[in-house]
This record gives C-alpha cells, structure tokens and sequence, in this order.
C-alpha cells in the first residue's frame, strides 16, 4: 500500500526534478540546419548529418544500413537512490523549542531536499524548530527517488509533582518510612536528583530509585526518621522538609517549579498517668474494703488467716484519640513497709493481674482476672517496686469507652495465707505526693 504523498513533498520532488540534469540516452536526434525532411535517421534521405560520436559517414539509428552504428554507447539503466538513515537531534524540544541537527546518509543521489528546508548538500543541517513537526527529505537521481521521514516533539507541558507519600503536612509518620514523589511526565533523572535539596535528609545519606517510566522516584533515607522525645502531650513533633529547586526537568527539557514539601514523624514521649484514687485500695476476703488517701494499700493475711489484696486504677482518658502504639507501660508502686514474712511464706512474688471492675468492692476481689501481667515484687526491699503492663494498657485503650479509659490491676501473692495466725504483709504507699502510684507510658502518638 502506498503511502500519501504531501503537498510540500510533492512541490519538493518537482524542484529536486527541475534541478536534476537529465542525460541524453540515444533515440530522436535533434534536428540540423540543412535535413531536407523530417529526419527518421533510416538512412534513405539526403542531408543526414552524422551524429556525434558516430563513425565517418555512418548514422546512429534503427534505420542504419546492414552494419551496426559503431559509434553507438549503450548506456546501463540508473539505480534509485537510498537514503540509509534520516535523524533529528534532538527529536523532543521543550516548550520553547530550539535547535535541531538534522542529519542524514544517502547514497547514489544527486539532488537532496528537505521540506521546509529546501535543497541541502553535505550530511547535516541545522534548523530551528518552534513547534512539533515532521521533516521529508528526498534523495533524487535519473533513476528516481528515495524518501524518508523524521518526527521531532515540542513539548509544551510543563511537569508537575502530582503526588507525595507522605502527603503534604502529613503528622504521625513512621520511622522507616521513604518519600515517593510522583511526577506529572518522565523526568530528566540525573537533573532532577540534583535538584533535590534537604539539611534532613541530605542526598548523600539517602539512596534515589526510579520506575522504569521515569515517572515516580523513591528515596530511601540510609536511617532511620527520628521522634521528637518529650514527656508531655504539648511535645511538638519532629518535622522533615525536603525541596526540589527550578532546575529540576523533563526529559524535554521543561522546569519544574520550585517545589518545598514537610512532613512531621511521630513523637516519642514518656508519660506518667495518674492514679484515680477513689478505686485505688484494698480488699480483704471478708469483704471489707479501705480506699482512703493517706492508708497504704495491703498485700498479704491477716492474724486470723486471712487474705488481702491491693488495687490500683490508673487514669488512660488523657491519651490522644490518635495514639498510634504504646511501646511500654510500667505500674509503679512505691514499698513502704513489711510485715512478717510475705515473700517467704506465701508463695513467692507478688503478681499484678489485669483486671476491670466499677467499684471497689468483694466482688473486684473474687473476679476473674483477664490476664496474669507479671512479677510486680520479689523482695522486701524498700523503695519503687514495677510490672511491665504494656499488653494490658495496650487492650485497655483499645477499649477504652467500655472501660470508662481506666487501666486497673490487681496485687496478690500466690498464696492467699499460710496459716501461721500472724500477719505476713507488704503495705503500698498511697497518697498523692512524691510517693502516688502511677502508670508510666511510653508511647508514640
């Protein structure tokens, strides 16, 4: 099938025609002063003139006598010309448009054309080019002609940056978190890291990757985002700017507009969490109960063999909606005195039991426990006595609204008496002062 021929490579092909010299190849000879008639060169008519190149007296012709012309040539026919390759450098312009080599390798022509050009010689041109366009050049000779094309782009789009991960102003991001910025085009890879600038993560700490389109980079920071560490909600967070300057590109060579994006990472804080006194206490297998300001919380028997248990209920209400993980929570309890023998006699360390309860009563003490949270006192020792209580805190915010954001626990050794009618007991400070129980969190919210 044929391909269309253009108006402009049409009009070239007549000038690259005109200009050809074409080449005499036998047939009709000119006429001369002096035939008598039309002349058929049959060799019958008087005043034949000789042709050039002919033998003495003899003429050319198909009408020669019964011996050839000797001075007859016959010439081979001509082969079309190839053009073996056409390019433009460069074939994709920015906005503005520029300069173009047009390059070029023919053989065997001996007229070339370009459209919109003209006549050319040589192997290269230079144009300007403002807008995208297709060039023709024809290759020429006596033979006829070979045409081939070449497309050079103007790009008139301007790149923009159509996504950002994390997203503009974005808080709470995690540590091992990397930044994806997604371009509106392919991109000059090598110019737009160089555009990239940030005192946070600097690009020699980080490492730069692309997709194979040239349209998304992935930038890997070599460690780690750092938390802002605080020991109060009012701890501002840690905030990250990255940049992209003006000479940023695509591949066309188009700049992107100054770019600034900021992000903050989560914070780190430590918090201490007050104890809600009115279900702080003890309680005793008789049931009764004491949870007064002032009077330490029991742990052990009684003279008359029986049981007491400590409780304490710490206040989660001031964590923020949007905690993202607690990564440890610690109940702290300060030992003040020692009774007898507790840790002797019943059954070892004393055990913090995650529990829930509404008031501070029998049944908080004879309820099932939802968990066994760990070892809260081995020894006699005076001073803070802990149990790790991170799983605990961690279901009770969870939950938090059918808790009513409290995280209570229950202190008990594993033995309920031993029997010896005497009191064997630890006593917990319980006031509010430098000595109140309390519930430390370290979380990253």
């Amino acid at each position: 099938m044929r391909t269309p021929v253009s108006l402009a490579l049409l009009t070239l092909l007549a000038a690259l025609a005109a200009a050809v010299l074409w080449v005499g190849c036998g047939g009709v000879s000119p006429g001369h002063p002096g035939d008598a008639a039309v002349d058929r060169n049959d060799g019958n008519i008087a005043g034949d003139v000789p042709n050039v190149g002919d033998g003495a007296g003899v003429e050319d012709g198909l009408g020669d006598g019964p011996a050839a012309d000797a001075g007859d040539v016959s010439e081979a026919p001509v082969a079309p010309p190839v053009v073996e390759s056409f390019t433009a450098t460069p074939a994709l312009l920015p906005a503005a448009g520029g300069m173009v080599r047009l390059q070029w390798v023919v053989r065997g022509a001996t007229t070339i054309g370009i459209t919109g050009v003209g006549m050319v010689t040589g192997d290269s041109v230079m144009v300007v080019v403002a807008s995208s366009q297709t060039f023709a050049l024809t290759a020429l000779n006596a033979g006829g002609f070979d045409t081939k094309f070449v497309n050079v782009a103007v790009d008139s789009t301007i790149p923009t940056i159509t996504s950002f991960s994390p997203v503009p102003n974005a808080t709470g991001v995690a540590a091992d978190t990397n930044i994806i910025v997604t371009f509106s085009e392919p991109m000059n890879r090598g110019k737009t890291q160089a555009a990239y600038t940030s005192t946070d993560i600097p690009s020699a700490l980080a490492a730069f990757t692309w997709n194979d389109a040239g349209t998304v980079l992935t930038i890997n920071p070599a460690d780690d985002l750092s938390y802002a560490d605080g020991t109060s909600l009012d701890t501002k967070a840690r905030t990250y700017n990255v940049a992209f300057a003006d000479v940023a590109e695509d591949v066309a060579g188009n700049k992107l507009a100054r770019t600034n994006l900021a992000f903050q990472t989560l914070r780190k804080l430590t918090l201490k969490m007050r104890r809600l006194s009115a279900f702080d206490g003890w309680v005793d297998d008789a049931g009764t109960v004491l949870s007064t300001d002032g009077t330490n919380i029991w742990i052990g028997d009684t003279a008359g063999n029986g049981s007491t248990r400590g409780f304490l209920t710490f206040d989660i209400g001031s964590l923020p909606a949007t905690l993202a993980t607690v990564d440890r929570a610690e109940a702290f309890a300060y030992q003040m005195t020692v009774v007898g023998t507790p840790y002797a006699t019943l059954g070892g360390a004393i055990t913090a039991e995650h529990v829930t309860y509404d008031a501070l009563n029998a049944a908080a003490f004879s309820s099932a426990a939802l968990r066994t949270a760990g070892a809260f006192s081995d020894n006699a020792t005076t001073g803070w006595k802990k149990a790790d209580v991170t799983s605990s805190v961690r279901e009770d915010f969870a939950r938090r609204e059918s808790r009513g954001a409290r995280s209570q626990f229950r202190l008990a050794f594993p033995a309920a008496t031993n029997s010896n009618a005497a009191v064997d007991r630890v006593e917990l400070y319980d006031s509010p002062d430098a000595f109140e129980p309390y519930l430390n969190i370290a979380t990253t919210p």
